[in-house]
């Protein structure tokens, strides 16, 4: 008959899903249920990265197997919880009145989809009721006004707060 103390010394040797510490040592392994041939195990990852996920979940399958029986059927619940703490992001200057939120899309490579994926999500954005502004910085040739067909549009400029 299998035990939880089996279950656990099988994954004694099975690290974190980020690599850093082991997962019965940072309390990793929440919950074992042990029916006959079938283990249950209730994991949590230390990262949301999904093939890390992955990873985590094929090392403790191939520990239970190589450790306990080839044969037992094993159910993984494989959850990720929230840091305690969000990181929060600084944007530095004063605060824009009406600019709640800032999404940055940028690459070091050229010809990799920028201008696309940005038209595309304002569009969808605009689509879902949010207010949006595109603000393209490409000094080698803007193309958002050739992806919204305003390319005989002359940008507009508007006073606030003076300024």
């Amino acid at each position: 008959m299998i035990t939880r103390k089996q279950v656990e010394e099988a994954l004694s040797a099975v690290a974190n899903a980020s690599g850093k510490g082991m997962l019965l040592a940072s309390n990793g392994l929440r919950n074992v249920q042990v029916m006959g041939k079938e283990v249950i195990v209730d994991v949590v990852s230390d990262s949301p990265v999904l093939h890390q996920k992955k990873k985590l979940e094929v090392e403790v399958l191939q520990a239970l197997h190589a450790r306990i029986d080839e044969k037992l059927q094993v159910t993984i619940n494989l959850t990720v919880e929230a840091p305690e703490s969000p990181e929060t992001t600084l944007l530095r200057g004063k605060a824009i009145d009406g600019i709640q939120h800032v999404v940055a899309i940028a690459s070091g490579k050229g010809g990799v989809g920028k201008s696309t994926v940005t038209a595309n999500l304002a569009v969808t954005l605009a689509g879902m009721g949010f207010k949006v502004g595109i603000l393209d910085a490409d000094i080698y040739g803007p193309s958002m006004p050739l992806m919204f067909d305003v390319i005989s549009d002359k940008p507009g400029a508007i006073e606030i707060n003076g300024v």
